[in-house]
């Protein structure tokens, strides 16, 4: 059986890759913290790291904005992607 991806919902995907963003920026921002109390040299990666919540959550939001629009966009003209399943007994 072939079913076809025709459309991706924006809302839907923009929420579930903006939260994983902020996740991965979270444990960033605690490594972050962590190397604060290390050498002198790491400071400044110290700080990157725990600003990641803000900048790793609006480049995740704004990749999959693009990604979904552009997929959408496309697909509309060229056709979706084409997944073939079966059914399993």
């Amino acid at each position: 059986m072939k079913k076809e991806i025709y459309n991706i919902s924006i809302k839907e995907l923009t929420k579930i890759s903006t939260l994983w963003s902020l996740f991965i920026g979270v444990i960033l921002a605690v490594i972050g913290f962590g190397l604060l109390s290390g050498p002198e040299y790491l400071k400044v990666t110290a700080i990157i790291y725990i600003y990641a919540p803000i900048y790793m959550t609006f480049f995740g939001f704004l990749s999959a904005f693009f990604s979904a629009a552009s997929y959408n966009f496309y697909a509309k003209k060229f056709g979706g992607i084409v997944v073939e399943l079966k059914d399993v007994d």
